[in-house]
């Protein structure tokens, strides 16, 4: 028989200000070893990545049929919504699904310290950004250069810098044109570009590539769940 894993209910309930939830797994061990694995995975529904929790995946070891558990972080927002809902998903033999109930509690807002009759103020939510790719590949000596669009969701009245680091066996400044680290997306726009410009430096190479992560500012925005992209630069020079 195989190794069989399940839920422990079909339906989790969390809300959100709890911080994180809590998800057990139970194992129905079909092997003499009563050992098994199986990965997990969360899946947007109403809820978002990035607003509303975070994506979470990874795999469980059970050395024995006790049941484990994974969480998955929350987000209290300001925001008076209705509640909302994560997929949840095992992998295996028998692959299982599930939900996630995220139920909204909304926050006291403070009150205007001058008189009038003004009602209560309410903090604007923080931009999420998010990393994307417009061209995922550029070649030295081309035309044309790869190109990541950094985007924010909201809060445009005023400009924004999201700042990023780059790694990867591509050197910054020498096989490829020098990123500094930080982009700004102008007043009046959702989004901006960072370019990676190639440098032809004539030598016979492998295909490099660049990593692009964007680094968080709590108290100017929040990451989405895309904020890290990997970008190619292939060689020009044949043998």
């Amino acid at each position: 028989m195989p190794n069989r894993f399940v839920f422990s209910q079909s339906e989790y309930v969390v809300a959100e200000d709890a911080t994180k939830a809590i998800i057990t797994i139970l194992f129905f061990p079909g092997n003499r070893g009563m050992s098994g694995s199986v990965a997990y995975t969360t899946e947007n529904g109403t809820a978002i990545a990035g607003e509303d929790f975070i994506h979470t995946e990874g795999s469980l070891y059970f050395p024995g049929p006790a049941p484990l558990s994974f969480s998955v972080p929350v987000i209290w927002d300001e925001l008076d919504e209705a509640d909302q809902t994560v997929q949840l998903h095992l992998g295996g033999v028998e692959p299982a699904t599930a939900i996630l109930r995220i139920t909204n509690v909304r926050r006291s807002l403070p009150q205007r310290p001058e008189r009038g009759t003004a009602g209560p103020v309410r903090k604007q939510r923080l931009p999420i950004v998010t990393l994307n790719i417009t061209e995922r590949a550029t070649i030295e000596g081309g035309d044309g250069a790869a190109a990541l669009l950094v985007r924010r969701s909201n809060g445009i009245e005023n400009p924004l810098r999201v700042h990023y680091r780059v790694t990867g066996n591509a050197r910054n400044g020498v096989d490829y044109e020098r990123l500094e680290g930080s982009v700004e997306i102008p007043a009046g726009s959702h989004e901006t570009t960072i370019e990676i410009i190639p440098r032809d430096d004539g030598l016979q190479e492998r295909t490099e590539r660049v990593a692009v992560h964007l680094k968080p500012a709590p108290r100017k925005y929040r990451l989405g769940g895309a904020h890290r992209r990997i970008i190619e630069i292939q060689d020009n020079d044949q043998p």
